[in-house]
Parts: structure tokens; C-alpha cells; sequence
């Protein structure tokens, strides 16, 4: 219609205006027609492609089926599409715990996985109608591990830079259970992450060790306190705790608190890091989720140096981008990888 309208108009502006028209009818109900197949379930594919070979074989089918229809050998293509649609990523196995410190700027996501399990904590935040750190970071981070489902969606508290971006999260995935310090916030059904709350997935414990009954409401210092443990080796979640958190969580769970992997407590503010608290969890090593050059100057140079102090080795996530930690069944605790480093961009120098 719109060739044949753009046509008609050198001899009849009428008649081509109409036809023109029509065309821009037809386009309008064909554009609505593709919008609401848009939001139909598996609209879209995710494929993680792990390699460069996967890669070239997927060009190489892409390249056979492309091919004029009776050209002999066209449908080779999908033997060498085959690599690409049967590529499973690697999970832990029993008694491993895998955590992924996600780069969602100035906010904090974890994806905690074990073999047939996903937690996912705090999930970034809502920055407008069209852009959040659930929808751009988190989501295609758990697409790429073929997530099909979330056995636990963690919001440790209700300030925008952890909880912003869940209902993306919720959209998504179907998730098992929520916990929480604030419940009232979820239209979906909600539970307390109360301490005391402890569960195995797969060989590896968690816990929560905060807050109390007594300690919710208080904002910042309600943030839930999980502990991840295979027997070996620790991981400490502290969403936004700071310092009157930290003192209650020294005198009463002080035993449970030394940690091989620490992710500090509020982004590393001057509002957290009670040396008490430092002393009794001793990091190994320490993670800061923080944005480039946030208007807060987290992590704070006073508290990076009480790690320091301790000899904890610091990451942070402008520097590092996604920091990732695999703790193997037979006590092995292996060096982070850290996305910067091994997706090595001009642009991330």
C-alpha cells in the first residue's frame, strides 16, 4: 500500500493520500497485533554464548540456512546450530556455594546459587519509568545462568538502591519465597527475615542473624543479615546495617560472625564499620558495591583502612565490576574472578 500510494500521488494527490492513509490503518493494527505478542511468554530467547568456537558455529548454521530454498546441504545448518541450543552452563555441585557480586552502581545485588538452587539479595535500584538495575543487570545475569525460577528473592530493606529493582525481578522469574524486612512493601506474599531462620539447600547452610522482632522499623539498621556457610568456608550479606546493627550483632551473635567473604556493611559508610564488628568477623576478604564516584565517597577512606588494618584484601564493584566467588565441597575458596579483568575493554580502563 505505501509503494503503491507513493505512486498513485505523482498522478492523483487524493487517491494517493488515501491509499496512504489506508497503509498507515493497516500498520496500526499490524503494530498492535506485534505488541501484544511481545508480551507473551518466551517472546524473547536468552542464550548465554560461553565461547568464541559456539559462537562460529552458530554463524557458520545462521550462514547453511540462509541458503536459496533447494540449494543441497541448506539444512546442515542446524547440525551446526547444535552447540549453541544444547550449551547447559556449569553449576556448583552438592556442597558448593557460588556467589556473584553483580556491578549494579550505587546499590547492591547478589546472585547466591547452589546446585539446584537461587537466591538472589537486594536487587538494585529503580532509576526511571524505563531504566532499573533489575531489568538491565540482574535479569540478564540469571538468564545467562538458565535460571528458570528464584528459590528465595532476599530485600534486605526498603531503600530504593536495594529494593528498586524487584518488581523487575518479580516480572520475570517465578519466585518461591520472599523474605524481608519490609513485608508491607510486596504485593505478592512476603515473610520476615527474621533471625533465627536458618534452612540447607544442596549441602549448604543459611541463616539469618538479623534483625530481631525488636531491631525492625529502624530502617537502615532492619536490614536483613544472611549467613551462607558449606562448612568450610563463610559468606556474610549485611545490606545496610550500620553501627547500633553492628553492636547488637556482636553481643549476640558474635560466634556466628567470622567470615571468609564479607560484603560490607552500607556500601562502606562512616555510619557502619564498629571495630568490634570488623575484629569479630576478620574478613578475608571484603566487598564494597558502590557506583563511580557516588555522591556519597563510599567506601569511606577511614573504613577501608580498618580492613587494611586486618589485612583483609578490598574489592569494590567500580573497579572490579562483578566480582564472582566459587567455594568447592573439599574447603577450597578460590581467587575471585572479577569481571573488569576478565572482560578486558578499552572502555573499562
Amino acid at each position: 500500500l505505501t509503494l503503491l500510494g507513493s505512486l498513485v500521488i505523482v498522478v492523483s494527490s487524493k487517491t494517493g493520500s488515501m491509499i496512504l492513509n489506508a497503509a498507515d490503518g493497516v500498520l496500526g493494527l499490524v503494530w498492535k497485533v506485534l505488541t501484544w505478542l511481545s508480551h507473551l511468554p518466551h517472546t524473547v530467547w536468552y542464550q548465554q554464548i560461553p565461547s568464541a568456537w559456539i559462537f562460529i558455529t552458530a554463524i557458520v548454521g545462521v550462514i547453511f540456512l540462509l541458503f536459496p530454498v533447494g540449494l543441497p546441504g541448506r539444512y546442515l545448518g542446524l547440525i551446526w546450530l547444535l552447540p549453541l541450543g544444547l550449551y547447559v552452563p556449569n553449576n556448583p555441585q552438592g556442597g558448593e556455594v557460588w556467589l556473584s557480586l553483580l556491578d549494579v552502581g550505587q546499590g547492591l545485588s547478589a546472585v547466591v546459587q547452589t546446585e539446584k538452587h537461587v537466591l538472589v539479595f537486594d536487587a538494585g535500584a529503580h532509576l526511571s519509568d524505563n531504566f532499573d538495575m533489575g531489568n538491565s543487570t540482574v535479569n540478564p545475569f540469571l538468564h545467562t545462568l538458565h535460571t528458570k525460577k528464584i528459590d528465595m528473592l532476599v530485600i534486605s530493606h526498603g531503600d530504593n538502591d536495594h529494593i528498586g529493582g524487584a518488581n523487575a525481578i518479580l516480572k520475570e522469574f517465578p519466585v518461591a519465597s520472599i523474605k524481608t524486612s519490609v513485608p508491607e512493601k510486596f504485593v505478592s506474599h512476603a515473610d520476615l527475615c527474621l533471625q533465627g531462620m536458618a534452612w540447607e539447600w544442596d549441602g549448604v547452610n543459611f541463616s539469618f542473624l538479623y534483625p530481631s522482632n525488636d531491631n525492625l522499623h529502624l530502617n537502615n539498621n532492619s536490614s536483613c543479615v544472611l549467613l551462607i556457610s558449606n562448612g568450610n568456608h563463610t559468606i556474610l550479606l549485611t545490606g545496610d546495617i550500620e553501627k547500633l546493627a553492628e553492636e547488637e550483632l556482636v553481643k549476640n551473635q558474635k560466634s556466628y560472625l567470622p567470615a571468609d567473604v564479607l560484603v560490607a556493611p552500607h556500601h562502606g559508610s562512616k555510619t557502619s564499620a564498629v571495630n568490634s564488628f570488623i575484629a569479630a568477623v576478620h574478613p578475608r576478604d571484603v566487598l564494597f558495591p558502590v557506583g563511580y564516584r557516588n555522591k556519597y565517597h563510599f567506601p569511606h577512606d577511614t573504613v577501608i583502612k580498618k580492613y587494611s588494618d586486618l589485612h583483609s584484601v578490598a574489592y569494590d564493584t567500580v573497579h572490579s565490576g562483578a566480582i564472582q566467588y566459587k567455594i568447592y565441597a573439599n574447603g577450597d575458596l578460590m581467587t575471585p574472578l572479577l569481571y573488569r579483568q576478565v572482560h578486558k575493554h578499552y572502555w573499562n580502563n
